[in-house]
């Protein structure tokens, strides 16, 4: 039964048909409030999928800097594991400095690797394409810690 059709029954009583016209009508009204639920529906729906997006890029920053951190200090770990076997290179005794001497330049090392790398990957961006701009990253990165 759509608007504008004739009642069902034309015997029934003027009060019935008058009800019967009356869903009718909140029948349509009702039809274009559906649609725009579920047009929120879908919005919502993208919505989240760009939180999801959001939190996943969080967590890959996080994630980037705990590399950082560890690319850093894992050679200062290496060298004091292969200095601590004993004998000289133990705290206060004289060939202590050798673990400074050494750990701090690989350290530096290997931070300028990764820095140069990083920097060669946007250089790279920025030469395939000069005319297209450069977007900064959505969450911070390293270098505003």
């Amino acid at each position: 039964m759509h608007l504008g059709d004739p009642p069902v029954n034309s015997q029934l009583p003027l009060a019935v048909e008058d009800v019967q016209n009356d869903f009718l009508a909140i029948h349509s009204r009702l039809k274009s409030l559906r649609a725009r639920v579920d047009d929120l529906g879908t919005i919502v729906n993208e919505v989240s999928a760009l939180r999801a997006a959001f939190n996943s890029i969080e967590a890959g920053a996080n994630a980037f800097k705990l590399n950082m951190f560890l690319a850093v200090f894992f050679p200062l770990t290496l060298v004091a594991t292969m200095l601590g076997m004993g004998g000289d290179y133990l705290l206060g005794e004289k060939k202590f400095w050798v673990f400074w001497a050494s750990s701090a330049p690989l350290a530096k090392v290997i931070g300028a690797v990764l820095m140069t790398d990083r920097f060669r990957s946007s250089w790279n961006v920025q030469v395939d394409n000069p005319r297209r701009e450069v977007r900064r990253p959505l969450v911070s990165t390293f270098e505003d810690v």
